[in-house]
Parts: C-alpha cells; sequence; structure tokens
C-alpha cells in the first residue's frame, strides 16, 4: 500500500475521567443519518453505559437493566456515542 492511500482518521485517547473517547482529525468530514457531523469527539463506551445512566436517573429498575443487559452479546466490547445537534 502506498503512503497515499493510508488515511489517521484519529486516535483512541484515555480521557481524564478513567473513559476513553475517540479524537477525531481536524479535517475528516462526517455525516450521520444524512446529518453533518462537526463535533471532533466519539465516545468509547462499555456497552453498559446507557443502561447504568438510565438506572442512575431511574428510567429503568434494576430488573429491567438485568433484561437489557443479558440481551448484549458478548462480543460486543465498546459501543461509540455520539450527541447529534438538533
Amino acid at each position: 500500500m502506498s503512503k497515499n492511500n493510508y488515511v489517521h482518521l484519529g486516535a483512541i485517547v484515555a480521557g481524564k475521567d478513567g473513559g476513553y473517547y475517540i479524537k477525531l482529525q481536524d479535517d475528516l468530514k462526517l455525516n450521520i443519518n444524512g446529518q453533518a457531523f462537526n463535533k471532533k469527539y466519539i465516545n468509547v463506551e462499555v456497552p453498559t453505559a446507557k443502561l447504568d445512566r438510565f438506572l442512575e436517573k431511574g428510567f429503568i429498575d434494576e430488573t429491567e437493566y438485568e433484561a437489557r443487559a443479558e440481551k448484549i452479546p458478548s462480543y460486543i466490547k465498546f459501543e461509540l456515542t455520539a450527541v447529534l445537534e438538533g
């Protein structure tokens, strides 16, 4: 592969909170669901992170947490998330 075919998209960075995120290159342009994604970071979370937030805010109870967590395939180690504007 020639050097011209290599594209650097970003890097996985350790955050101060112990989590990780993807820092995207400044010149990278992404569209998500047809909408321009103008942010420079994408969250990298364990699959249960969203469930943890829902449980903490009272949106779900322990029983629903466990039921949803059991449905997450064991091969999924991390999820990439971002907040879209609008």
